[in-house]
């Protein structure tokens, strides 16, 4: 072994004494993606390390082929967001929920770590930063936000809503909406107890992998179709929800009908 690869192993070994990872991000692909991260972080305040901030790339170059759109519930300052929409596939759509005026009061299942009103950023702002071509916004206090969206279908969803209410009414509203194959990625996982309980409660029973990354997220992988099937030829990649009838009601929506609220993190 080569001098230089021992002395690498010696520091990525000290790191990991001290709970931190290294691994070099620089081969092929990879050195690409990296880029686009530094340039984002270099304009906008990202609250997702670089190393998440790839693995956010990676999970939406995965999914290129999944029939349904993109979506991301946690939108804050416009980082990630940005990152989504550099990547958007051709033909898909890039759908931003947050309240643009921070987050909503937490419950006692998120402890003390994020307070009301943390996060707040400004829709104007963040829509001249990230554009509007094939990317709509929708502000506001979720899931109410994706009404008109209930009978979408989605290929990839970036969650980062800091809270439990907030998570746990993401998982509600696009699971079922979610093509098999998509995936879902959840930031703060497992360090938000509200984040955790919501994944743990909703993903109880269900055969979808929960596959812990490193850093800070949670990757789901949608397995099972669920009661969606994919309507050929429809623009916008619209799906059929046989539990919605056609005026969507509560009742109909079953999970959708839960409390809903608000997020404002990337």
């Amino acid at each position: 072994m080569q001098l230089r690869d021992r002395l690498t192993n010696a520091v990525k070994a000290a790191a990991a004494r001290r709970g931190i990872l290294l691994a070099r991000y620089a081969d092929l692909h990879r050195r690409e993606r990296l880029a686009m991260v530094r340039h984002v972080a270099a304009e906008r305040t990202l609250l997702l390390s670089h190393g998440e901030a790839c693995q956010l790339l990676a999970c939406l170059e995965t999914s290129d082929r999944i029939a349904g759109d993109v979506a991301e519930l946690g939108v804050a300052y416009g980082a990630s967001a940005k990152l989504l929409s550099m990547r958007l596939p051709a033909g898909k759509h890039l759908h931003l929920f947050d309240t643009f005026k921070g987050l909503p009061r937490g419950t006692a299942a998120d402890g003390v770590r994020f307070h009301a009103g943390e996060f707040e950023s400004n829709l104007e702002d963040v829509r001249r930063y990230i554009g509007t071509e094939r990317v709509h916004y929708h502000p506001g206090l979720f899931p109410a936000t994706a009404d008109a969206l209930s009978d979408r279908l989605f290929s990839f969803v970036h969650l980062d809503a800091d809270l439990y209410e907030s998570t746990l009414a993401a998982f509600q509203f696009f699971y079922r909406r979610l093509s098999p194959g998509g995936i879902m990625l959840c930031h703060d996982y497992p360090s938000a107890s509200g984040v955790v309980k919501a994944v743990e409660e909703f993903f109880r029973g269900k055969p979808d992998p929960v596959v812990e990354l490193t850093g800070y997220q949670a990757m789901i992988v949608k397995l099972e179709s669920g009661p969606i099937n994919r309507v050929i030829g429809v623009p916008g990649n619209v799906c059929r929800d046989a539990a919605l009838n056609s005026r969507g009601t509560a009742a109909d929506r079953g999970h959708d009908s839960a409390p809903h609220t608000g997020v404002a993190r990337e």
